[in-house]
């Protein structure tokens, strides 16, 4: 433990009129449900998570009610994750969204991790950064928001034997972001859902090395996926600005 860091973060919490309190070891790895807190943990109310029917169109009256950065921008990206369960994933998920500068992220309501102290350890306090918005229905969010907001909603796929009749398929190295998009991460077991995948415009692949059908490794760990998609997707987008 490095005692001028736990000085310097106690003098902060005094200055903020926050009390600090000393309890015993076993009382921190019970407030901390047997984790690891290095010393340290902070007493909060839940996150709060704003609800969101969908994202609408550029230059509506309801677009300047989303996140600020939104505005300045021809081609936001933001993030939806369909049944995402693992608390890890989600907040590894919204770490790597806060450093490519993704406008927002959006959770499902059902069979979804909620957004606990796990997601905010994981994400490395991005969770209190970054905008998470739920929707109760996340293939109507996903369709409005395509409709009537003239999003394009991006889904992450393994392959594109499941692409409805009409859906854009590439590699993520020739996707460019061209308008307000959504990507959509589907679930850790089961991938994306029918009803998601239906709403999508485009479907995107990390296209894999040969040597899985040798070793079966068919897949990333979706927060893995996430960072190589994401920052497929917004690089490009840097180095024109």
């Amino acid at each position: 433990r490095d005692d001028r860091s736990l000085g310097a973060l106690i003098t902060m919490a005094e200055r903020r009129g926050i009390p600090v309190v000393e309890i015993p070891k076993a009382a921190m790895y019970k407030l901390s449900a047997d984790g690891t807190h290095q010393g340290v943990a902070l007493d909060v109310l839940p996150s709060p998570s704003q609800r969101l029917r969908f994202l609408p169109a550029r230059g509506s009256r309801d677009w300047f009610a989303l996140p600020a950065s939104n505005r300045s921008k021809t081609a936001p990206l933001w993030v939806a994750m369909d049944t995402m369960w693992d608390p890890r994933n989600v907040g590894a998920i919204i770490r790597t969204a806060l450093f490519f500068g993704v406008e927002g992220v959006i959770r499902s309501a059902s069979e979804s991790a909620w957004l606990s102290p796990v997601v905010s350890k994981t994400s490395a306090g991005a969770m209190e950064a970054m905008p998470v918005f739920t929707t109760l229905d996340l293939e109507e969010m996903l369709a409005l928001s395509r409709n009537r907001g003239g999003w394009h909603v991006v889904g992450a796929t393994g392959s594109f034997d499941r692409a409805p009749a009409g859906v854009q398929c590439c590699d993520i190295a020739d996707f460019r972001l061209s308008g307000p998009t959504v990507l959509v991460l589907g679930n850790e077991a089961k991938g994306l859902s029918d009803e998601v995948l239906n709403t999508c415009t485009h479907l995107v692949r990390i296209p894999a090395s040969p040597v899985i059908d040798r070793f079966g490794a068919d897949s990333l760990n979706v927060s893995a996926a996430a960072s190589l998609l994401i920052g497929n997707m917004v690089m490009p987008a840097y180095r024109t600005e």
